[in-house]
């Protein structure tokens, strides 16, 4: 009888442990994206901005990384419309930019493509780049809001954990945003804009593409740890064992 009690209570707290994390509710997105603007503190990169955000205290850090021969490592900004600023390298960033403008309220992340001698290109307006996000912890899900994709084929993602993926959006509407949502993630490689591929004229100091931005990018809900679920079983073991010497003890 004595087995048959722990054994059953061994499984009631099993049970329990699943489904206190199985009635968790999910947590509301938390955004990625700082709500200041300057650069963004990249691991591969110095800055060259008197204001630098450092990630890793919002559980992250980001890689710069080389999509095009053509172009150097781009940098990647935290921006927002209705300001003015001027940055490293002559990166300049109107209060309204020539092409897309999303919503003033919003922060948003914008690459700025370098050339291999180390210029900017367009004044730091052409938004292309590749970067790696490399988070503290596995999340069930990443969202991700791409604005202005105008090209087909080359805004979206390439890598989750490690793994190739071909996760590529299609041509929308001007200044239109479109979303991709991933599913248990500690890292991504994300890919915005199109450098543009015409650079049969060697004078040329760029070639025009398609610049995005991201104007949303969330996580949700941390995927548990293996030895939380088993620490709650074994909490709710203990406690029914405790309970059972107890009762025992009364009756002695």
């Amino acid at each position: 009888m004595q087995k048959f009690n722990l054994v059953a209570a061994t499984i009631l707290g099993t049970s329990l442990s699943i489904g206190l994390a199985a009635a968790m509710p999910a947590a509301h997105a938390v955004s990625l994206i700082p709500q200041q603007e300057g650069e963004i503190g990249l691991t591969n990169l110095t800055s060259v901005s008197s204001t630098t955000i450092d990630t890793t205290s919002m559980g992250f850090n980001v890689t710069s990384l080389q999509f095009d021969s053509k172009l150097g490592l781009s940098r990647l900004f935290v921006d927002k419309n209705g300001t003015e600023n001027t940055w490293g390298l002559g990166i300049k960033f109107g209060a309204t930019d020539l092409g897309t403008n999303p919503n003033s309220s919003q922060y948003w992340y914008r690459p700025v493509a370098i050339g291999t001698d180390n210029k900017v290109l367009e004044g730091g307006q052409l938004e292309v780049g590749r970067f790696l996000f490399n988070l503290d912890k596995t999340y069930e899900e990443v969202s991700l809001d791409f604005v202005d994709v105008e090209d087909n084929g080359f805004s979206g993602i390439l890598e989750v954990n490690g793994q190739s993926v071909s996760n590529l959006l299609n041509a929308g509407p001007n200044d239109g945003t479109q979303s991709l949502t991933l599913k248990n993630v500690k890292s991504f490689v994300v890919q915005m804009g199109n450098s543009g591929k015409n650079y049969s004229n060697p004078n040329a100091r760029f070639a025009t593409g398609d610049g995005v931005r991201l104007s949303g990018l969330g996580v949700t809900k941390a995927v548990p740890e293996p030895t939380t679920t088993l620490g709650l079983g074994a909490m709710a073991v203990a406690g029914l064992l405790g309970l059972r010497r107890k009762k025992a003890s009364q009756v002695g």
